[in-house]
């Protein structure tokens, strides 16, 4: 019984997608706690002072800034895992720059997130009240959770250009 030269490449592909996705997963984990930790600093903040009410308008750039990041996270995601996009990484990295490139594109979608939940407590010294920390923390919590890592996606893809590799055909 002979065995398939592809099954040997496939056991190191797939252990360097388990290991990047598991790094993934953590610091997405680690963004998501400090999103959480954000919003309840916030509201801690928000019921030990005496706030008098500041106009509305004070915190309207806050919600610019958190719809920017939120656009700006979602568009950079999207763009970036076009299937034109993996093929030239794939092309010119290999499967391994797929999942570099996958690794990538999740931190800095979540990192974007992350500055949104920063914004849910920077905007208690601005005026905002409860509801504006909450509105911020969720959705700094929706784009986290939209940038989650899909393992079994990740793995097709850096199987596709596995094979899909030049020299792939000829072992």
């Amino acid at each position: 019984m002979t065995a398939n030269p592809l099954d040997s490449d496939k056991a190191p592909l797939s252990a360097l997608v388990a290991q990047a996705h598991r790094k993934a997963m953590i610091i997405m984990l680690a963004l998501t706690t400090s999103i959480a930790v954000y919003a309840v600093l916030g509201l801690i903040i928000l019921n030990t002072r005496d706030a008098a009410p500041r106009p509305v308008q004070a915190r309207i750039p806050f919600f610019v800034a958190a719809l920017f990041l939120a656009l700006g996270s979602i568009a950079f995601r999207r763009t970036q895992l076009r299937w034109l996009r993996l093929e030239v990484v794939g092309g010119l990295r290999g499967a391994e720059g797929v999942v570099k490139h996958f690794f990538n594109t999740a931190l800095v979608s979540a990192v974007l997130a992350e500055a949104i939940g920063l914004l849910a407590l920077v905007i208690v010294f601005f005026g905002g009240d409860t509801r504006d920390v909450l509105s911020l923390g969720i959705v700094a919590l929706l784009i986290v959770l939209t940038s989650y890592p899909r393992r079994s996606d990740w793995e097709k893809a850096a199987e596709y250009f596995a094979a899909d590799a030049p020299g792939a055909s000829a072992r």
